[in-house]
């Protein structure tokens, strides 16, 4: 029997969000079958035809804010690019871009932010690294997880 992936499993072969491959499943763009308990399995094929396309998960993009200029005078934001920096030289990834913000997590217009979500789309990284989830975002952070 051909080799078929729960949801989970094929989210994190092609490094996506599971949530991503629920809506491609929704929207038809995956083939899948269901289990007799109604889980999708889909198979090895899919996989094999998407991987071509899919965003290499050793290029990455950086992230880092802090919240005043008195902290990026003080070098904290060189210093959360220096531990991505490092984080990605460990795991043998590649950064292909960085992008930094001062102001508060809750503001909305924040540039540097707003390009990174502007740019994900036609993106040559599969992920995007901070050093705490709140400098990406007070709140909501498990959406942009998703989007991103």
């Amino acid at each position: 029997m051909p080799r078929s992936y729960a949801i989970g499993e094929f989210a994190e072969e092609l490094g996506v969000h599971p949530e991503t491959v629920k809506r491609w499943c929704r929207n038809g763009d995956l083939d899948y079958t269901r289990t007799p308990g109604g889980d999708r399995r889909i198979p090895h094929r899919e996989l094999l035809r998407l991987a071509g396309g899919a965003r290499p998960r050793d290029h990455v993009a950086l992230y880092a804010r802090v919240s005043s200029h008195g902290q990026k005078d003080n070098g904290d934001l060189d210093r959360q690019l220096d531990r991505l920096r490092d984080h990605a030289h460990d795991n043998g990834w590649t950064v292909e871009t960085t992008y930094t913000d001062v102001g508060s997590g809750l503001n909305e217009d924040r540039r540097g932010l707003n390009q990174l979500l502007d740019d994900v789309q036609d993106s040559d990284y599969g992920r995007v690294l901070v050093t705490y989830e709140d400098r990406l975002t007070r709140f909501g952070f498990s959406y942009l997880e998703r989007l991103l």
